[in-house]
């Protein structure tokens, strides 16, 4: 059985989102995360999509929006670093 884990860079995503809806309770847009890493869009909904795919979020039916799940929840809180930006 495959453990799907993400990336480093995905990991750098999950962290600004878990620290972006922990400050504003809302998961913020795929345009705040493009500026926040200075990237294309396209870019953070491709690593968005693969978080979704290894199960760490899930789109919220009938919306735009994503929520994170228990999955990403229980790995930030077992990531030796608190959750913290690396």
């Amino acid at each position: 059985m495959e453990i799907k884990v993400p990336t480093d860079i995905q990991y750098s995503y999950m962290v600004f989102i878990d620290h972006y809806i922990r400050k504003f309770d809302n998961f913020p847009s795929m345009k705040i995360i493009a500026k926040s890493f200075v990237v294309n869009i396209n870019a953070v909904r491709d690593h968005i999509v693969s978080l979704v795919k290894k199960g760490f979020l899930r789109q919220v039916p009938g919306r735009q929006c994503y929520q994170r799940t228990i999955k990403f929840k229980q790995y930030m809180a077992s990531w030796p670093r608190g959750g913290s930006a690396k």
